[in-house]
Parts: structure tokens; sequence; C-alpha cells
């Protein structure tokens, strides 16, 4: 009998043995769950409140408590503020909306990032035992929230039953903090750095609209000195008055790269033609070959600004009697290839690929592109095509360049 009844024990307590090991198992599935919820949280909420509205939300229902409150620090790291809380008394919120953080608990939790717990099984200060008083609530769990190394606030969520945090619940608790840590600590430096991207536009906004202003007055003034002096004084007035166009020029290729990045991409069919034609038109004195034709490509405005600059280096450093031609061609399944190209003095083999990028000056004579190859090649790389430049006459590089870049067919002429 013995035997038999000690046998049946063993199994009870197996299963006892059994049924914990699930319930533990099922609880850390759970702890997961609402971690990976807390990470998506993070991760796709547009704004701050938002991310901390849902995740706060979120970790109260998961575990049962009550009420909480997500502080601030602010950026001296002084003093916290609460940015978001869930069922706490109005008035403790009058009272204690900014904490110093020279104050427990927030000193423990804000400058040394140690978690603080206040619970049946924690011996409780007078402090505590009024902090819970005023919440009217029995425990009360003080999480940093970090990133990295940076604390950015704290989040207090507290119980109204009698209750003690387990070493799992501890664990789980100081994991959301990290992350909700990092997602504000994300959000913040993006909200810097659009800040610092507003006041920049700001600058050069006013910067761009005050020069082009001193400008278009100075080349009235250039104007007018043209026709007041002698021929050969009247040579320093046209170089003055080219320096200014030169300097609009540059105003100019500003305002396009800014657009570039600025605005976002939204191509759609465009009258290749109709924009060539509208370029060369811009160029009444150039001789310019074009067959037109019917030809639709996947762009947007600014790729006119690409035929400005090819054409425009052409005539400015083709020299007088500069010939430039305009080709269309098939060049695979739903690409066109566009060729602009002139009988100046071409691109030297060295300078073939560093012509395109920002800043980089022609080093020989003739060629002197700064910003405007690299914003046509940014275009171009904006529509999906490629750009280079070749010998006119294959291997004479002093016969002319030849400007190829490709470009997508609009859909509906090639389907």
């Amino acid at each position: 009998m013995n035997s038999i009844v000690l046998t049946r024990s063993e199994a009870h307590h197996r299963e006892e043995r059994a049924a914990t090991a699930e319930e533990a198992l099922r609880q850390q599935n759970r702890h997961l769950t609402v971690l990976n919820r807390i990470v998506g949280i993070t991760a796709a909420s547009g704004s701050l409140d938002a991310m901390l509205t849902e995740a706060l939300e979120r970790v109260l229902t998961h575990m049962g408590l009550h009420c909480g409150m997500i502080y601030l620090l602010d950026a001296g790291q002084t003093e916290a503020a609460v940015r978001y809380s869930l069922n706490v008394p109005e008035w403790y919120l009058s009272r204690h909306r900014v904490l110093p953080v020279d104050t427990w608990p927030c000193h423990a939790v804000l400058i040394e990032q140690q978690p603080h717990y206040i619970g049946t099984d924690t011996a409780q200060s007078p402090h505590e035992e009024q902090i819970l008083k005023e919440l009217e609530i029995s425990s009360l769990a003080c999480i940093p929230l970090i990133a990295g190394s940076v604390t950015v606030g704290a989040i207090f969520i507290g119980s109204r039953e009698d209750r003690i945090f387990t070493d799992e619940e501890k664990i789980l608790l100081e994991a959301i903090g990290r992350e909700v840590g990092s997602g504000i600590h994300r959000m913040q430096l993006s909200q810097q750095l659009e800040a610092a991207n507003r006041e920049a536009n700001l600058y050069l906004d006013i910067l761009t609209h005050d020069i082009r202003n001193a400008l278009n007055v100075s080349t009235l003034y250039a104007d007018l000195l043209l026709d007041l002096l002698d021929r050969e004084q009247s040579e320093y007035a046209r170089k003055f008055r080219a320096s200014i166009y030169k300097s609009i020029e540059i105003l100019e290729n500003v305002s396009t790269i800014r657009r570039i990045y600025q605005e976002a991409v939204s191509t759609a069919s465009v009258d290749l033609d109709g924009i060539i034609l509208e370029s060369i038109a811009n160029f009444p004195d150039a001789a310019i070959r074009y067959e037109c034709g019917s030809h639709r490509v996947v762009a947007d405005p600014l790729l006119a600004e690409v035929f400005a600059n090819l054409l425009g280096n052409a005539t400015k450093f083709g020299g007088p009697g500069v010939t430039i031609t305009i080709r269309i061609e098939e060049q695979m399944p739903g690409m066109l290839l566009v060729t602009v190209e002139d009988t100046g003095p071409g691109v030297p083999d060295d300078m073939k690929e560093a012509i395109f990028y920002r800043f980089e000056q022609g080093k020989h004579a003739g060629r002197g592109e700064g910003l405007g190859l690299y914003i046509t090649k940014t275009l171009v790389e904006r529509y999906g095509g490629e750009i280079r430049v070749d010998d006119r006459v294959p291997g004479s590089p002093a016969e002319g360049a030849a400007f190829r870049f490709t470009l997508k067919k609009h859909e509906q002429e090639y389907t």
C-alpha cells in the first residue's frame, strides 16, 4: 500500500511541476509578446505622444496595473516633466508635474539608472508611504527609460492591489524601459534634426532671396555702365556683368539642388520632345540640330534642368562656331538613349568621370563645370537612368563631347 501511495504522490508532484513549468512558459511567452508589441509601437509611431500613449496603455493592460506616468528629462538633466499619464489623480499631477532630479526617487532612477520597486515585500520609508497614499495605490515600479548610456526619462506604474513584482516582471519592465527609451531618443534626435533643417532652410531662403535681388540690381547698373563707358572701359563692365550672371547661375543651381532633395520623387509621363524644344528655344543664337519625334518618358518637370545644363555647357565652352546635335534612340525594351553632342573642345579622358561630381572643376581649358553636371547626374539617376560622357569622335577627345543618358519610356509607349 505504501509503495502505491508514494507512486501516486510522486505522480501528483510531477504533474504539479509540469503544470508550473507550463504556466511559467506561458507567462514568458506573454512577456515576449508584449515586448514585441512595444518594439512595434516604438518603430511605427509617427509622433512621440502617440508612442508614449500606446506603450503605457499596453504595459498597464498586460500587467494588470492601474495607473502610470511617463516623465521626460529636460535638456539640462536638472528636472523631469510629465509627458503622459493614465488614471493618475489630477491634484497629484498639479503638484508633481515637474520633479527635480535631486529628489527621491528621481536621482536613483534618472541619474543612477537604477529601477526601484515598492511593494508589500519591501520596507517602505515614510516618503514612499506618502507617495503610495497620494497615488491611491499599494505598489509602484519606477523604471528608467534608457537609450544606450543616456537616460531620457522614467516610467512610474502602480497597482491598487498588494502585489510583489516578480523577477520575470522586473526583467520585462526594464526591457520595456530600454526599448521605450530608445524610441524616445530616436524621435528627439529626429525632431532636433528637423528643427535644424528648418532653421538652415530659413537662412538659405533669406540669403538666396536677398542676394538674388541684390544681383538683379547690380545687373541693371552693369547694363547702364556698358551704355555710358567707352569701348575700352566697357570691357570691364562686361566682365563685371558676366560675374554677376555667374553668381545668379550658382544661386539657381543651389535652388535646384534643394528642390531635388526636399521634394518627394513623384514621376509621371513627361513629353520629352516638348521639353527638348523648350530648352532649345532658350538658346536662340546656338546652332542646335534635333529631329522632333514623339517620345514620352518617366520623369518630372526638373528634367528640363538636364537639357538646360548640357546645352548651356556646350554653348558656353564650345566657342562661337559650335554645333550641337540631340538624338534619341531605342537602347533596350522600355529605355531610350538620349545623346547631346557638340563640336567643342571635348572632355579629356582623365576628366570623364570627375566632372559629374560636386564642385569638381575642369582642370583643362574649355571645361569648367561645377554644380551643373552634378545636378544633371543626380536627376538622371532620380529617374532610373544612367549618364556618361564619350568622345564625339571615338578616340579624339579634342573633337567634341557626347553626353549620353538613358530614360525610362512611359509604359503606354511600349506596352
